[in-house]
């Protein structure tokens, strides 16, 4: 597997790792419950959720998605470079991901709050 934890979209994930689900299909009522123990995994978090809405959306209105959930969650986007990065990948239906930790333990958080 390649090493992208320059915040690339992993699309080469180990099947075989059980992190390796991008959780897209849950519903948008699971992924507003799920909550990180870090600020990185709710900005990841917050990824997957605009992703699972935004796709075919205009950069805008991505931006303005990604936004709003950022600030519901009430965490800080790194740097402006970052937002626009995200947001790209959020209109088009692919999930930027921050680092490999952050794709996890978002995924964890999914798993515990969809059972």
């Amino acid at each position: 597997m390649l090493d992208r934890s320059n915040g690339a979209d992993d699309t080469s994930a180990d099947p075989t790792d059980p992190r390796s689900d991008i959780p897209f299909g849950i519903p948008a009522d699971v992924l507003a419950k799920a909550s990180g123990a870090t600020e990185e995994v709710d900005l990841q978090l917050a990824i997957y959720s605009v992703v699972a809405k935004a796709k075919g959306s205009s950069a805008a209105e991505a931006r303005r998605m990604l936004e709003e959930e950022i600030e519901r969650r009430q965490v800080i986007p790194p740097t402006e470079s970052w937002m626009n990065a995200a947001v790209a990948s959020a209109a088009v239906g692919k999930p930027y991901i921050l680092s490999n930790e952050a794709r996890w333990g978002a995924e964890e958080a999914l798993r515990e709050v969809s059972g």
